[in-house]
């Protein structure tokens, strides 16, 4: 994700209880913007009044905003004007390219509809990423889905109320990691993906106004 325009992420995360890892605000940074036919397509799409969405690798410290490209049944498909790219559906990662060592394609499996109806349970997920061979080698994980409680996260100048669903999974002969899900009436407004091993883990936000 080196090619992100970078942001300062504040650490203080709100409404979030303590040892609990979350979204921070992100902050502009006043860099150059990348430029070309990917930022030209981006810009196209921003004047147009696209929906956008906020990533962010938080290993590297680094975020942008991202436009949607398509949406079909649900899944939409989002690029940053330095054309990186992240697919999506219901808040769920799906498929991430260009960010280094990305995820090819995800099955979030049963956690999806646990997590939209704020539903303990198990689920079942399987991840293709690629090795430093370049070859695809898929990953399946025993999740666990529970409700953490209610949580008031910050999008712009508001505090929104949510319910945290926290997923553990374990299992891909590797680490196992938690996703997290800020949901309101059914619709994730703030989320932590697991990607791979190599890149960690992909926070999104709505931007402001949208909760």
């Amino acid at each position: 994700m080196k090619h992100l325009i970078r942001f300062v992420l504040c650490l203080s995360l709100a409404g979030c209880a303590s040892g609990e890892p979350g979204v921070a605000r992100l902050v502009a940074r006043a860099l150059p913007a990348p430029t070309g036919v990917a930022a030209a397509d981006y810009a196209a799409l921003r004047r147009s009044g696209a929906t956008t969405m906020i990533f962010a690798n938080e290993a590297a410290g680094t975020s942008a905003e991202f436009v949607e490209v398509t949406s079909r049944g649900g899944t939409q498909s989002w690029r940053n004007e330095g054309n990186l790219g992240v697919v999506t559906r219901d808040g769920f990662l799906l498929a991430t390219r260009g960010l280094g060592h990305d995820a090819m394609a995800i099955d979030p499996g049963a956690a999806v509809a646990l997590v939209l109806a704020g539903n303990s349970g198990v689920s079942q997920r399987v991840h293709e990423e690629l090795d430093g061979d370049d070859h695809l080698i898929r990953k399946s994980y025993a999740c666990t889905v529970e409700n953490r409680g209610p949580r008031d996260i910050a999008i712009g100048a508001h505090d929104v109320a949510t319910r945290l669903m926290a997923e553990t999974c374990t299992g891909g002969a590797g680490p196992g990691f938690t996703n997290l899900y800020w949901v309101r009436s059914g619709r994730v407004l703030q989320a932590r993906h697991w990607v791979s091993a190599g890149f960690g883990t992909l926070a999104m936000r709505a931007p402001s106004g949208r909760g």
